[in-house]
């Protein structure tokens, strides 16, 4: 189920998602990023993953690329990726 974007978000936070994937390669994105969904808070931009596990995974062994990404798209900070329990459907 596709979620709308909050209304503060800019193109360059909808681009770094698929500026990720790109970056961390198909098989990677899709096994490590198939759930992720980002949001805009009061703390600032987060991705949001469903497992507590892949969220561990994808700060430890993407962090490079998650910064380099960011820059490249503008923000001023990289996104904080964080664990959300997922929705069952």
């Amino acid at each position: 189920m596709a979620v709308d974007p909050p209304s503060g978000v800019t193109p360059a936070r909808d681009h770094f998602l698929a500026s990720l994937r790109a970056a961390i390669g198909e098989s990677n994105a899709r096994h490590w990023l198939s759930d992720a969904v980002m949001e805009t808070t009061e703390e600032g931009a987060v991705v949001y993953i469903g497992s507590l596990f892949k969220t561990d995974y994808i700060r430890q062994s993407f962090d490079v690329d998650i910064r380099r990404v960011a820059a490249a798209c503008g923000l001023a900070t990289p996104p904080t990726i964080k664990y959300r329990q997922r929705v069952a459907r």
